[in-house]
């Protein structure tokens, strides 16, 4: 049994970054559905942080998730209701788009703590959906400990991120069309 879950070790943030876009790229070239977000960094004239967006792969909706604190602002910038905000959108597409696949940009300190896309996670878990995601380092415990045996943990290694989804991949467009084709 090949894990549900592939997570991309952030040992490097923009490789894992660039393999996340590159698979959903390849998902929806060949005519996978999509569920999760994919984080957008945004650098601002005269900041030293960027603002954060998720992107709803969905529908394409932008979520503004960092909160602008001022340039000399320490600490999290995170903005917890836009999260959950996110959050809620994610897993409701989950519960009535019946995507092929979930791919969300990371599992890290929100999901350790129970929030975050956690639950999103376990419902495309249980519907046998597939999801990749990136896990911070400080948060592969947690995710161990959540996933268990459904998750298995990469470097960010196109080859290996590409076996994963080949693996998850095949067949899932064509089934459903001939689902529809079936049903009308």
């Amino acid at each position: 049994m090949i894990p549900g879950i592939c997570a991309i070790r952030r040992s490097d943030p923009i490789a894992a970054d660039a393999l996340l876009a590159e698979a959903v790229s390849l998902a929806r070239t060949r005519g996978l559905r999509l569920a999760g977000v994919v984080q957008r960094d945004e650098q601002r004239a005269g900041r030293r942080r960027c603002d954060m967006d998720l992107i709803d792969l969905s529908s394409g909706r932008i979520i503004r998730i960092s909160e602008d604190r001022g340039n000399e602002a320490r600490g999290c910038r995170m903005d917890a209701s836009a999260l959950t905000e996110a959050a809620a959108l994610v897993e409701e597409t989950i519960r009535t788009g019946a995507p092929d696949l979930v791919i969300l940009n990371k599992f890290a300190k929100a999901e350790e703590e129970g929030g975050g896309m956690r639950d999103a996670i376990a419902v495309a878990i249980s519907r046998d959906i597939p999801v990749l995601i990136g896990v911070g380092l400080l948060a592969v415990p947690a995710l161990e400990a959540f996933a268990g045996e459904f998750c298995t943990i990469i470097e960010p290694d196109r080859a290996a991120m590409r076996a994963w989804l080949d693996a998850h991949s095949r067949g899932r467009a064509s089934e459903r069309l001939e689902i529809l084709s079936i049903g009308g």
